[in-house]
């Protein structure tokens, strides 16, 4: 597999686009904390469409930059490699967020899932349980942690499924 074509190589166009994405990803957290979006379970998939936007952009890029081709391999690293970038930026700034500009932030949560647990009917055991697990959860190392490998798992899905659309595989080399 070429990484390189005619002056652009995967890397330069996935850092590109990943760091657009990831600015895209802050912007959105932005609007949603802002509007107090969090409330909705929508608000988390909010920036699906975006990513796989930003995806297919960075393949036709990369395209339109190299000589015309994209391999699968290509489109699947191009896309793999953005999805991390754009989850480092987007998680650490949560981080700095949540642990600096709004620490009330994970604490409504767990009032809110505590709330939940009530309404469902669990015991008061059940919910120091639940409540534990949430504490290692709702941290904000862990959940940059998490975000970092979340967004890059689901930027993979999101790249195969692209990738396999996007591809224009080279003649000479088929």
């Amino acid at each position: 597999m070429e990484n390189e074509v005619q002056g652009v190589s995967v890397k330069q166009v996935a850092v590109k686009w990943g760091l657009i994405l990831g600015m895209v990803s802050v912007i959105l957290t932005l609007i949603v904390q802002l509007l107090t979006l969090y409330e909705n379970q929508w608000a988390g998939w909010i920036g699906l469409p975006f990513s796989i936007a930003v995806v297919f952009l960075a393949h036709n890029a990369f395209k339109n930059e190299g000589d015309g081709f994209m391999s699968y391999g290509q489109g699947l690293g191009i896309g793999v490699l953005l999805s991390l970038i754009a989850s480092v930026i987007s998680s650490l700034f949560n981080w700095v967020y949540l642990s600096f500009v709004d620490d009330g932030m994970i604490q409504f949560q767990i009032e809110k899932a505590h709330e939940e647990w009530e309404k469902q009917g669990m015991s008061s055991a059940q919910i120091e349980q639940a409540e534990g697990f949430m504490d290692i959860m709702m941290n904000p190392v862990t959940m940059t942690i998490l975000g970092i490998v979340m967004g890059t798992l689901f930027g993979f899905l999101i790249s195969l499924v692209v990738s396999a659309i996007t591809q224009k595989k080279n003649p000479e080399f088929a």
